[in-house]
């Protein structure tokens, strides 16, 4: 799509389901287009790796966009898929990456994540990097049923920075279909050990959870100290 523009002065929410650009520049142009934009859904949205972003409107903040639903979906690796920060690589030079701000004021996130092989609790990291503000986090695993063999990626490490989200912003943290796995428990007390000012966090452990493993990792997750004085844990 070469030289077209979107102006959609009045938009406020956004739902984009099983679409393809070219080029992560037409995706932005869209976004961009939408300048009261606050509620932003993305499912199955795509595009073909390769091509820039040279202009530098892209790399400020959308003022309003404060809410975003969207999927992590494992495809072939010559696409990318908006909006998880590795894909973005793919298509922004490493400098560039830094000062992608489009979710700078975005205050609750929720993301569906969709695997085949084995979920990568660093792409969530990721996310939380670029959405300093956030409050709220809802994350939904949902395992593709072509390979049940794999799940969560268990030598996940923790980063070596603490995103300012979790830090000094986040309330709320919901964690859907939770293994009974080493990375699913650390991603866990990340957040309890560093989400200052987190006040609920929910946890649904996935039924197929050994029965064993489960109620030790519970055990484990409740008695884990809390950094906030006012967290409730919630397991369920």
């Amino acid at each position: 799509m070469v030289g077209f523009s979107i102006d959609l002065p009045l938009l406020k929410t956004l739902v984009l389901c099983n679409i393809m650009f070219s080029t992560l520049g037409d995706f932005m142009k869209l976004v961009y287009g939408c300048p009261k934009l606050e509620d932003l859904s993305t499912i199955y949205v795509m595009g073909k790796s390769g091509g820039s972003i040279k202009s530098t409107t892209y790399f400020e903040p959308s003022s309003n966009l404060i809410k975003a639903t969207t999927s992590i979906v494992e495809f072939p690796r010559y696409y990318w898929h908006f909006p998880t920060l590795s894909e973005l690589g793919r298509s922004l030079p490493n400098k560039q990456i830094k000062g992608f701000r489009l979710f700078e004021n975005l205050i609750e996130l929720r993301m569906y994540w969709y695997y085949r092989d084995t979920c990568d609790w660093s792409e969530i990291v990721k996310m939380l990097f670029i959405c300093p503000k956030l409050k709220v986090l809802y994350i939904v695993k949902v395992m593709i049923k072509h390979n049940l063999t794999k799940t969560t990626k268990h030598d996940w490490k923790y980063p070596d920075h603490v995103p300012e989200s979790v830090r000094s912003h986040l309330t709320t943290c919901s964690i859907i279909n939770y293994e009974a796995a080493e990375a699913d428990f650390r991603f866990a007390i990340y957040i309890l050990k560093n989400a200052r000012l987190v006040q609920d966090m929910t946890i649904h452990v996935h039924s197929s959870s050994n029965t064993m493993q489960r109620a030790q990792f519970v055990e484990n997750l409740s008695s884990f100290p809390r950094t906030s004085p006012a967290c409730k844990l919630l397991l369920k």
